[in-house]
């Protein structure tokens, strides 16, 4: 290999350990960005005629769907009046039902 080519070689290792560097950083600051959806994290009594998905979308924010996802893992598909609901107050927060208590973990 000739000074030239080693010097292009050189030249070519640094911008893809430079362009690695800068993907790295982009797919790290996507993780951490604000998140899909943002619900109220008060409690919700259902009322005659609700259904989490209308709870879901009249207190959430964002991604709807990604919101309602949350809520089936923690209730199922049917709600009932009177039932007390927790929304997640974000995506990548989970509500968990405990003798009647709500916990979040996120």
């Amino acid at each position: 290999m000739n000074a030239e080519e080693l010097d292009l070689a050189r030249r070519v290792a640094r911008w893809a350990v430079v362009a690695g560097a800068a993907s790295v950083a982009l797919i790290w600051a996507s993780d951490f960005g604000d998140p899909a959806w943002r619900c109220e994290a008060d409690p919700v009594i259902v009322a005659e005629g609700d259904t989490l998905d209308s709870i879901v979308r009249g207190r959430c924010s964002g991604d709807a769907n990604g919101a309602l996802d949350a809520a089936y893992d923690s209730y199922g598909a049917v709600v009932y009046p009177g039932q007390v609901v927790w929304l997640p107050a974000r995506e990548g927060c989970a509500v968990r039902i405990v003798a009647g208590d709500a916990y979040e973990d996120c």
